[in-house]
């Protein structure tokens, strides 16, 4: 799975803006053996940098990230 998010490095557009009060993180969508996982993050622009946020399996990550207070 690590290679395949090795295309933040390429690309850091790639994953999906997320909405609402979570607009500013984007959301990378990956599969790996039949599971779907995602990796929130943040591009920080004036320093050429991707703070990930979380990384877990698809199922509820989204209420995780809610409970961060992120």
């Amino acid at each position: 799975m690590r290679n395949k998010a090795d295309v933040l490095k390429e690309n850091p557009l790639s994953g999906e803006v997320l909405k609402g009060r979570h607009r500013a993180y984007r959301s990378l969508h990956l599969g790996y053996k039949g599971v779907q996982y995602r990796i929130i993050y943040r591009i920080i622009s004036s320093v050429q940098m991707i703070m990930v946020v979380l990384a877990d399996k698809r199922e509820n990550i989204y209420k995780r990230l809610e409970e961060q207070g992120v």
